[in-house]
């Protein structure tokens, strides 16, 4: 579920329970962080009993929830524990601002726009129709023939993309060249083309640093061993900075295109 979307934390709370139903000690796991018993748990599940604010908080970090989502949990936890009319206002307010940021963001960034299954089939079919949508955003006139040059795509090949992107209504060619028509498009983790699209991007990655080397910008590959409390906080660490670098990137102008790529995963599934 979209935690945004929660009435109360125990909403919350149930969601993220159910998916660890089936899975072997994982209710354990939890309850072993939150410094309680398992039973303790079911209670707050069932509205029997509530989780401290000290309880809230190790609950957001077991689940790896963002610090946004984090801040949003604890107010619908904290409002919803309060014993005053005063408390539970001051709570919703916040919460009231937050959704009334969230859907600013969506209005501005277009954020509520999906695609079809047709569409997202062509549009993630490889990195280039991506490429050349967003390219599309950069000031300057922008040609076939210069995207194809900028981008080091055969001629061929961006006509095509140009012609897929503009009957989908990504971009269009006007007196002063090719233009984007729609700022992003969001892609949800449970697509079934989420795959594709990471090793889309992995494979340009691969390619570039394969002709050009090491080049400019930054990179980071390695092979860790470390604890499980470990692995989650550098993941908390690596969402903290996904969310910060999203946070600079949103209102910023195009003026140049980057690759954002990251990976930090168990190698090993089960021990």
């Amino acid at each position: 579920m979209n935690i945004y979307d929660a009435s109360d934390y125990r909403e919350v709370v149930n969601d993220l329970i159910a998916g660890l139903k089936g899975k072997r000690g994982t209710i354990a796991k939890l309850a072993i962080q939150l410094k309680c018993h398992s039973t303790y748990v079911s209670q707050v599940a069932t509205g029997k009993a509530d989780f401290s604010v000290d309880q809230g908080l190790r609950f957001c970090s077991h689940f790896q929830l963002s610090p946004e989502q984090s801040e949003f949990f604890l107010d619908l936890l904290c409002r919803d524990r309060a014993a005053t009319k005063e408390a539970k206002a001051h709570y919703q307010a916040r919460l009231d601002r937050r959704l009334a940021e969230l859907a600013n963001i969506k209005k501005r960034w277009k954020m509520t726009e999906t695609l079809t299954a047709e569409q997202e089939l062509k549009y993630y079919s490889s990195w280039i129709p991506q490429a050349v949508h967003l390219f599309c955003q950069l000031p300057g006139k922008h040609t076939k023939e210069s995207i194809a040059r900028s981008l080091g795509l055969a001629q061929e090949r961006v006509d095509r993309v140009l012609a897929d992107l503009a009957s989908l209504g990504f971009v269009e060619d006007a007196l002063e060249g090719y233009r984007s028509l729609r700022d992003s498009v969001h892609l949800g983790r449970d697509s079934h083309l989420i795959s594709r699209y990471h090793v889309n991007w992995r494979l340009k990655v691969i390619n570039d640093l394969t002709l050009q080397g090491g080049g400019p910008g930054f990179h980071y590959s390695a092979v860790v061993s470390l604890s499980e409390e470990t692995a989650r906080e550098v993941e908390r660490l690596i969402n903290q900075h996904v969310d910060a670098a999203r946070t600079a990137i949103l209102p910023s102008p195009s003026e140049r295109l980057y690759v954002h790529s990251l990976d930090f995963y168990p190698i090993i599934k089960d021990l």
